[in-house]
């Protein structure tokens, strides 16, 4: 092998450790090109700055900015949900002396009997909603 391909042309030549700046930090290195810090298996590393790189940053920042938004799900709206916030909001009301878990339990039992009865559980819903 040749003298030139053990040479350093990051700016690692220059005595510059990746690790001593931050991530997408550019600088010119010993080829004349831009090199630019980042991690790669979990340590820093300088990276010659070419399009595929800059492609590839800007999918990795829109993965994480999507990514930011999803963190919160949504509940669904069923009418089961609908039943057992209303159940509870009512079993709380009136047993004070129940634990939120023994309050769930009962509110699902009275959906088991409820559901089947799809007359009685509309009304119920629709009492609960034109009171509120």
């Amino acid at each position: 092998m040749t003298e030139n391909s053990f040479i350093k042309k990051s700016p690692a030549y220059f005595g510059k450790k990746a690790c001593d700046y931050k991530i997408g930090y550019s600088d010119i290195g010993y080829d004349n090109e831009i090199w630019c810090v980042t991690i790669k298996n979990n340590r820093y590393v300088w990276v010659r700055k070419t399009e595929d790189y800059n492609l590839i940053n800007n999918e990795i920042t829109k993965k994480i900015t999507y990514s930011d938004n999803n963190n919160q799900k949504k509940k669904k709206h069923t009418i089961y949900n609908e039943f057992l916030d209303i159940k509870m909001k009512q079993l709380k009301d009136t047993n004070l002396n129940l634990s939120p878990k023994e309050l769930f339990s009962l509110a699902v039992k009275e959906w088991h009997n409820i559901k089947t009865n799809k007359e009685e559980l509309n009304n119920f819903l629709y009492l609960y909603k034109k009171n509120d």
